[in-house]
């Protein structure tokens, strides 16, 4: 089968541990468990990766809090960014689980290298010599049975000296909005998994030093589909709004350097009712 290789941007992360998470419990409200790993082995890629890994704990933080969730927050870096810890993690987030309030969610962002070999459409992440199927991992999760499932990969990201930076905007956000994407869903046996990968199979995904374009681009249209000033929304419009300023952003730069920036992000909207 013919190998196709993401030159990926995957990244790891410093792991906190479940008896210990980052926010208080609070009992009665949904909890948001959220793993972050970030790859910092590469000295020249820790600022645009650190941005990333901030720029992604504020989003999930703010907006979890928004929609009236109890947020505990799982870093994977350095040392601890292993399959290992973070399936051990997983796991233990299983075990838990049943305990946990209704209507809880588990979210994982991954930014580092990652490849596909053309068996699937999204890609495997790197942690040196080891790596962790997206699909195994999303398998993982599931087990878990939250309300939420979010998996974002951002991945194969190939670095691009001079792009310029890309402004951060974010509009004032609707809280029952936030709520219907993350737990609200209408009704009470209905699940949701989002599998996002920043780069179709085979491309690259492209960085400037705030971070990636695609993490960016992506948060820039959540807040934007969320606004004060949108009666609606849902994951399928904020799809539709990063893929299209992922494309307005490289096409700008393709005008600039005469180069082609193919990236094409995937998302997958899966909604599930329990029997």
């Amino acid at each position: 089968m013919e190998r196709r290789i993401f030159l990926a941007k995957l990244f790891g992360f410093s792991l906190t541990f479940l008896s210990k998470p980052k926010g208080n419990a609070q009992i009665g409200k949904p909890i948001l468990n959220v793993l972050l790993a970030v790859d910092l082995s590469q000295e020249n890629r820790k600022k645009d990766r650190l941005a990333d890994l901030r720029a992604m704990e504020f989003f999930f933080r703010s907006k979890g809090e928004m929609a009236g969730m109890n947020v505990q927050v799982h870093t994977f870096l350095n040392n601890s960014f292993t399959p290992t810890h973070i399936i051990e993690t997983i796991n233990k987030i299983g075990d838990i689980t049943k305990s946990q309030p209704p209507n809880s969610g588990i979210a994982f962002y991954f930014s580092g290298h990652g490849a596909n070999f053309g068996d699937e459409i999204f890609p495997r992440f790197s942690f040196g010599n080891e790596v962790l199927a997206m699909n195994k991992l999303n398998a993982m999760i599931g087990a878990c049975n939250p309300r939420l499932r979010f998996i974002l990969a951002d991945c194969c990201n190939n670095f691009i000296q001079g792009m310029s930076q890309i402004p951060n905007t974010a509009n004032p956000t609707d809280e029952d909005l936030v709520k219907k994407l993350f737990w609200d869903f209408g009704a009470s046996n209905v699940r949701k998994t989002i599998l996002i990968c920043a780069a179709e199979r085979g491309e690259y995904s492209y960085s400037v030093e705030s971070g990636s374009i695609f993490q960016q681009m992506f948060r820039k249209a959540f807040y934007e589909c969320t606004s004060n000033d949108n009666i609606s929304t849902s994951w399928e419009q904020i799809k539709n709004r990063t893929m299209k300023e992922v494309k307005r952003i490289l096409d700008r730069q393709s005008k600039t350097t005469g180069v082609s920036y193919g990236q094409a992000p995937i998302f997958k909207i899966i909604s599930t009712s329990d029997i």
